[in-house]
């Protein structure tokens, strides 16, 4: 039940110990941006009308910035809402109030990120810095990315196998049928921790183990698909198992069971948290977890107005879209966006330009080579006609396929003309006997971008782009880095929760600038 928090000032509220927290400090920003800004009627979706009155939702998700600020666990918080001064004055509490408890706190976590109050509470801070004069449409927006190691430790295949085989069981026995899966199993135990006890420097041991494993798994898939009506999560359970076996598992000619050699595409790394990956951000920089991708805006690009999270393999492409639509559903106009290299592909290009944005994003260049590329001839693929260096024209275009089976089109120079041609050493193979160029689907739309950004106006504002390294920096140090949960939602909940409080604390700070450039009162 939700109700108003009535709070009586004791005797040590009245000696004065909250004058000693710093003005200029996050906990005051933090209390202040508070009591303007989050009441708890904004939580009264989140309780029942009836029951036992709740502790201030409002204080509860304070708390919950406190924690990302200050990196502490459940526990640590309420230790420190017990002997911490400055984060009782930032809650609003008294020095004699009760702490925090850590269950309270989970369970008002859980609330809001069954409700997406983490996405509401970045809306609501973005529109704050509209309402006061620090965001607006004319400003450019920024993108980009950083990775998050999980929560989850990486498991080899062996550990993979038994935990998810577990899980099944697990699961069975909280649905009654535990005994038809157990049956069919050769090996008993799956619920002793650690692996199995055989000599790891035994191939021949390793292999038996690895087969009675396989078998295990096929056996208990085989008896889930028989259940007359499996239960949903019985089912993803099974599924999970399924594709372990489909990654990692292959079988011989001779029904010999074996390892996969390399990795396979989109591989799963761990059955506590299967919705992590390996990604990479450079060639020396990798982690075994999730990606995010970020835009700002703002001044100097200090304010994130979108965040979205996925696994650690996917391109940061196929997150910017997502990423816009946070930014414009703030009430903000779709603008001009600066992004690198990784944004810069021909099917984000359209897609964006279709939705009014404006992209200073470079497209990325072609390899060094002896020979001529097919940005060095004049190309008019709709009115059918291209001209190469040397000034011979062809109207020879068709169609092919580029490798994901896409319709392309393909220009072709007469044979005759490019044998006699003296730049043909230049332009083509010796074994070919003719040049062929193949383009883009949104080749016209690649030219242009690629002419664009050879403008002084395109390097002025490709110049600012920068400016959000210093804002990921930020959200990484206070939280952001590293998942503290399982699953790609939570640890989205978590990124936006940083981005709150990362914006909290802009806000204060460009506040305070704009107080310190006000001319001084004139005096009599």
């Amino acid at each position: 039940m939700l109700r108003p928090t009535r709070r009586q000032f004791s005797l040590e509220d009245l000696l004065g110990w909250e004058q000693r927290i710093p003005r200029n400090s996050f906990w005051h920003v933090l209390r202040t941006w508070r009591e303007a800004h989050l009441k708890d009627e904004g939580f009264a979706g989140l309780y029942k009308a009836t029951g036992r009155p709740a502790v201030s939702p409002a204080r509860l998700t304070c708390a919950l910035f406190i924690q990302m600020q200050q990196n502490w666990s459940d526990r640590q918080l309420e230790e420190a809402t017990t002997f911490d001064d400055r984060v009782k004055y930032a809650l609003g509490m008294g020095r004699s109030d009760p702490p925090v408890d850590a269950a309270t706190l989970c369970r008002h976590r859980r609330r809001l990120l069954e409700n997406d109050y983490g996405q509401k509470l970045l809306g609501q801070v973005v529109q704050q810095a509209m309402a006061e004069g620090f965001l607006s449409s004319e400003a450019t927006v920024r993108l980009g990315s950083f990775l998050i190691t999980g929560a989850a430790a990486r498991q080899d295949t062996y550990t993979m196998l038994r935990r998810a085989i577990l899980r099944l069981l697990t699961l069975a026995q909280c649905h009654g049928c535990r005994p038809q899966l157990e049956k069919v199993l050769e090996r008993d135990d799956y619920h002793k921790k650690g692996k199995p006890e055989i000599d790891w420097d035994d191939p021949a041991a390793r292999e038996a183990l690895l087969t009675s494993l396989v078998q295990d798994a096929r056996r208990i898939l085989q008896a889930v698909a028989e259940l007359p009506a499996a239960p949903e999560e019985l089912t993803r359970a099974a599924e999970l198992l399924k594709r372990i076996l489909a990654q990692d598992i292959v079988t011989g000619p001779d029904g010999r069971i074996a390892l996969r050699q390399g990795v396979a595409r989109d591989r799963i790394l761990s059955v506590t948290d299967p919705e992590m990956r390996h990604g990479r951000k450079t060639q020396s920089q990798k982690t075994y977890g999730y990606k995010a991708v970020v835009s700002t805006a703002g001044q100097d690009g200090s304010l994130v107005t979108g965040v979205e999270v996925a696994g650690a393999n996917v391109p940061d492409a196929e997150m910017a879209e997502s990423t816009l639509a946070q930014h414009t559903a703030c009430g903000l106009e779709p603008g001009d966006v600066a992004a690198d290299q990784a944004y810069g592909g021909a099917t984000l290009r359209a897609r964006l330009k279709e939705q009014g944005w404006e992209q200073y994003t470079p497209v990325a260049r072609p390899a060094p080579s002896p020979r001529f590329t097919k940005y060095d001839f004049e190309v008019h693929a709709e009115e059918g006609w291209a001209r190469c260096p040397a000034g011979h024209e062809t109207r020879d275009l068709t169609f092919g396929r580029n490798g994901r089976g896409g319709k392309i089109p393909v220009f072709r120079f007469p044979v005759a003309t490019c044998q006699e041609c003296p730049l043909k050493d230049r332009c083509f193979n010796p074994r070919q006997k003719s040049r062929t160029l193949r383009l883009h689907p949104h080749e016209a739309l690649l030219r242009e971008a690629r002419a664009k950004q050879e403008s002084p106006e395109f390097k002025a504002v490709y110049r600012r782009r920068c400016h959000i390294e210093r804002t990921i920096a930020h959200l990484t140090r206070h939280g952001a880095r590293r998942a503290r949960y399982f699953g790609q939602l939570k640890v989205r909940f978590q990124v936006l929760v940083a981005a709150v409080v990362h914006n909290i604390k802009q806000l204060a700070r460009l506040a305070a600038a704009r107080q310190k450039a006000l001319p001084l009162p004139a005096t009599a």
